[in-house]
């Protein structure tokens, strides 16, 4: 299990001289569905819909994420199906 929650899912890109910390897109699809109803009904879906066509995605992580962030049903309801 991973133990250091605020940093699963964090990724350094440089930016010019700069680094700069960022979520990948599996945690990131993991924010989306804890804070469900603090978004708007379009941007939720967007993202959803986004994620699942995104060639980038990794489902392993996205799931292992998902049972850390205690939202493995949402994660069936929403990807699992599609996938």
């Amino acid at each position: 299990m991973i133990e250091n929650i605020p940093e699963i899912g964090l990724d350094v890109i440089q930016v010019e001289e700069v680094e700069i910390k960022i979520f990948n897109r599996d945690r990131t699809i993991c924010d989306v569905l804890r804070y469900e109803n603090k978004l708007e009904r379009e941007v939720f879906t967007n993202a959803i819909k986004r994620y699942i066509k995104d060639p980038k995605k990794n489902v392993r992580n996205l799931f292992e994420y998902g049972e850390v962030f205690n939202i493995k049903n949402k994660l069936q309801t929403y990807i699992g199906v599609w996938l």
